[in-house]
């Protein structure tokens, strides 16, 4: 088994939920499962954003309503 690690952002588990890693102020890192339980090492397969809150972070632009 290696060890991987983490960087903040969001990450696909092996049961298909979404794992959210996010920084503390403390400099350690948080691991959730969407649930809210705390995600093993070994769930986790594939990075889909660096953005923690992804696909739940609020859009602040809409391109399509600027467009002229």
């Amino acid at each position: 088994m290696t060890l991987q690690l983490l960087d903040p952002g969001t990450y696909r588990a092996k049961n298909g939920a979404l794992i959210h890693c996010r920084r503390c102020a403390d400099g350690s890192l948080r691991v959730e499962r969407d649930d809210g339980e705390r995600a093993p090492a070994d769930e986790i397969m594939l990075k889909l954003s660096d953005d923690p809150d992804w696909p739940d972070a609020p859009r602040i632009f809409e391109p399509l309503l600027a467009s002229d």
